[in-house]
């Protein structure tokens, strides 16, 4: 599950890019959209004008499994459900969600929740099925306070597996002391931080346009996403490293 304290943390561009790398690196990768009612990971994947139908179809019985996932043109091995517009949370329960993720876990090698802020009842559900959490947060002190609030929650839920990742990061901010720096986000966070990743135009960009800028080789964007999926998911089950 990739969950935030609160909005504006760039979440879903972090599920999108991850998901890209991971079906990089050979795993077929499903992300779900939990975002009920402000669904953005179509548009993060340049998917939108595909959208039939959603999670929502899928769970009442409108449509099967496979005719609510799309699958990336560029990227084969990625694949996306989205959420619906029009948030009817009676079909969506803590048993629903977890029916539908271990049908789809047998088709897929990893599945990524795309959360909605917030600590609500669908990070609850997600909590109960998912296997790790990743903390989205960003160097501002609310955002901070909110994450260690969620990070606590997710805790007392028994989700054991929990990291953070901090992003937006404005160096010449962080040099100046404007924003806290990555010592004090260390002392905040109780949770091992899974990577950083800063403030770039190329990620705006590309989450405006639905381009995954994280599989753009060559590029440090593309090491540095890289370097988080393998702390986040190690390969060949190797243990998780801080360096």
């Amino acid at each position: 599950m990739v969950v935030s304290g609160k909005g504006g943390t760039g979440k879903t561009m972090i599920t999108a890019n991850l998901g890209a790398v991971f079906a990089e690196k050979g795993k077929k990768v499903l992300l779900i959209d939990l975002d009920m009612g402000m669904r953005n990971l179509d548009l993060a994947l340049g998917m939108e004008s595909r959208v039939i139908y959603d999670i929502l179809d899928i769970l009442s019985g409108t449509c099967k499994v496979k005719q609510g996932i799309l699958r990336d043109r560029y990227i084969g091995n990625l694949y996306m459900m989205p959420a619906s517009q029009h948030p009817e949370m009676e079909k969506l329960t803590e048993e629903s969600l977890r029916q539908l993720c271990e049908r789809v876990c047998s088709k897929f090698d990893v599945v990524l929740l795309d959360c909605p802020a917030g600590m609500g009842a669908v990070v609850e559900m997600a909590a109960a099925v998912a296997d790790q959490a990743l903390v989205v947060t960003t160097p501002e002190y609310a955002a901070l306070r909110d994450a260690d609030s969620l990070d606590r929650m997710l805790a007392r839920l028994g989700v054991s597996d929990r990291k953070c990742l901090i992003n937006r990061i404005d160096p010449r901010l962080m040099k100046k002391g404007l924003i806290p720096s990555l010592e004090q986000i260390g002392q905040l966070l109780r949770t091992p931080i899974a990577g950083t990743v800063l403030l770039d135009d190329a990620i705006y960009i590309g989450t405006n346009n639905g381009r995954l800028v994280s599989v753009e080789k060559g590029t440090y964007i593309h090491r540095n996403f890289n370097k988080i999926a393998d702390r986040i998911l190690p390969a060949d089950n190797q243990p998780y490293s801080n360096e």
